[in-house]
């Protein structure tokens, strides 16, 4: 992760995604903890384009005297967005699909579950 800028694409390089940013969002709604998640999820507002679409990711230098650079070349994907558009709903609630990734599910024995072969 890089603080105030996202979670990182790849753990040794300077660059973050938007969905892995959000993803992480709605990992924190899951175990309660609303607060980081609505965090991350303004962290993606760089991502952000002017006409509502979001950059899939930014590579912020290690040199200050860089600028950032979107990546992979100027793509902007639906998964993004889709992922940004989950995490808001994640933490806001807003739809009855807000709980998709945090309601708390019953454990049951996977082995239930499997068709004997």
């Amino acid at each position: 992760m890089l603080d105030d800028r996202g979670v990182r694409c790849v753990n040794d390089e300077q660059w973050v995604t938007a969905a892995e940013t959000s993803e992480c969002a709605i990992a924190h709604c899951a175990v309660g903890d609303r607060e980081t998640a609505r965090e991350l999820l303004l962290w993606t507002m760089p991502h952000r384009r002017d006409d509502g679409a979001y950059w899939t990711g930014i590579v912020y230098p290690s040199d200050p005297d860089k600028t950032m650079v979107h990546f992979p070349a100027d793509e902007y994907s639906a998964y993004t967005a889709a992922a940004i558009i989950m995490a808001a709903d994640a933490i806001s609630g807003g739809s009855p699909a807000s709980t998709l990734f945090t309601a708390a599910l019953p454990r049951r024995n996977a082995y239930q579950h499997v068709r004997a072969l």
